[in-house]
């Protein structure tokens, strides 16, 4: 009795079966090495994150200025504090890099000039503090920090240059500088016009404090991707790679003067609107590895069907090995990435490492797929694939539908190019 023999088309069909499933096996093995270079980039983060904070705190952290304010002492401890009634600061911001090891954060210089005028009707003062002490006023500029010094400071109040300076002493939360003047002419009622000029050192913002019942702030940075503090946005406000110009306009309807007994600061300053900018990288490069990251298994599975492709329109037979070595040149890509964007920036990285991957990829292709044409073709999808997930990585507001987009189109590509396959391998 004859034994049946097995249809010729079960062989083929379960190869072919048998080679989608090892192609799916691959890919969950890759899942494996990718998790791990996720949790290096996670770690290589949260080391940047405590070396950026040990920057900030030894750099002194943000710059928030305050005034400037005349400070008139009265009887029985009675201070008054009288607020500009114009104010416009004019600041100039040269942000660089601090680095301790490959990690940097941003510190920055400023020199701050306020420039305006006191104004004050006759008497007004005089009638809340119980003989005020005109000759011995001060003009004072304060900042948060009690324990930060100005680099440099100048003033000028009318006619009168200040030469010397002492620590602020009428608040303990609050650093500043103070300088004694005679300030009688506003006593009797007028108008006082100062020049004030600073100069600081800070990390990650700058802030000034709108005491003015009209305060003005220009500003200018060498830093091209700002981030203004909401919600006293800036009126205008120009952005290029080179840096950013900004203005803030903010009215105060309040006193401009406040007596307080004893110590402490005035109403109008602890609630004083800030106006000012972070200069903080809204998206570091470690971001845009874990967001290149989450499209690896995407990038993989298009090369592997690539490869498939090859295989069942081009009659070749490509080994399980030869798609785990160019799996593990792709996921080596972002090991790369990783390594390259601490030392030289996030596209340069980018570029350097899509470079290496698609010249080794193509050059084994040439003998995986057996022809320079073929070996050329894969490449160049490997390089649009880069190009598409840079694009991608870059277009944070149109990320998703890019995405959607790029992989209808590869569906509608793989199905175009497998219409006449004959899956079941019969005539």
């Amino acid at each position: 009795m004859t034994e049946p023999t097995t249809p010729a088309l079960l062989p083929k069909t379960a190869r072919t079966t048998l080679k989608l499933l090892i192609i799916l096996g691959l890919i969950i093995v890759l899942f494996i090495p990718l998790q791990l270079i996720q949790g290096l980039v996670d770690e290589r983060q949260e080391r940047a994150a405590s070396v950026q904070t040990e920057l900030t705190r030894e750099l002194g952290g943000a710059v928030a200025l305050i005034g400037p304010l005349l400070v008139i002492p009265g009887e029985a401890g009675a201070v008054g504090f009288v607020a500009p009634k114009q104010l416009t600061a004019k600041s100039q911001v040269q942000v660089e890099p601090r680095y301790r090891s490959i990690f940097a954060t941003q510190a920055y210089t400023v020199t701050t000039t306020l420039e305006g005028s006191f104004e004050l009707e006759a008497g007004v003062l005089a009638t809340q503090l119980a003989g005020p002490q005109w000759q011995s006023a001060q003009l004072s500029v304060l900042w948060l920090d009690p324990s930060r010094e100005a680099l440099g400071m100048t003033a000028q109040l009318g006619p009168t240059t200040l030469t010397e300076f002492v620590s602020n002493s009428f608040d303990s939360q609050y650093g500043g500088r103070s300088g004694r003047v005679d300030v009688s002419a506003l006593g009797s009622g007028g108008r006082l016009s100062f020049r004030i000029t600073l100069k600081h050192r800070g990390v990650e913002a700058l802030q000034l404090g709108a005491t003015g019942a009209d305060t003005r702030l220009e500003m200018s940075a060498n830093w091209p991707d700002p981030s203004f503090q909401s919600p006293n946005l800036p009126l205008t406000r120009t952005i290029t790679d080179s840096g950013f110009t900004a203005t803030w306009i903010a009215q105060r309807s309040q006193n401009l003067v406040e007596v307080v007994r004893g110590a402490g600061l005035p109403t109008f300053v602890t609630r004083a609107g800030w106006l000012g900018v972070n200069f903080v990288e809204s998206v570091s490069h470690y971001q845009h590895v874990t967001r290149a990251v989450k499209y690896a298994l995407f990038i993989i599975l298009l090369a592997f069907t690539a490869f498939f492709l090859f295989e069942v329109t081009g009659g070749l037979q490509i080994h399980p090995m030869q798609y785990l070595f160019a799996g593990a040149a792709l996921v080596v890509f972002y090991l790369l990435l990783l390594s390259l964007s601490e030392h030289v920036g996030f596209v340069p990285a980018y570029a350097i490492a899509s470079v290496a991957v698609v010249l080794l990829l193509s050059l084994y292709a040439r003998v995986m797929l057996r022809g320079e044409k073929r070996a050329l073709g894969f490449g160049a999808g490997v390089a649009v694939q880069y190009g598409l997930l840079f694009v991608i990585l870059r277009a944070e507001d149109y990320a998703l539908l890019t995405g959607a987009v790029t992989l209808f189109m590869l569906l509608a590509l793989v199905m175009y190019l497998t219409r006449r396959v004959n899956w079941y391998g019969n005539a």
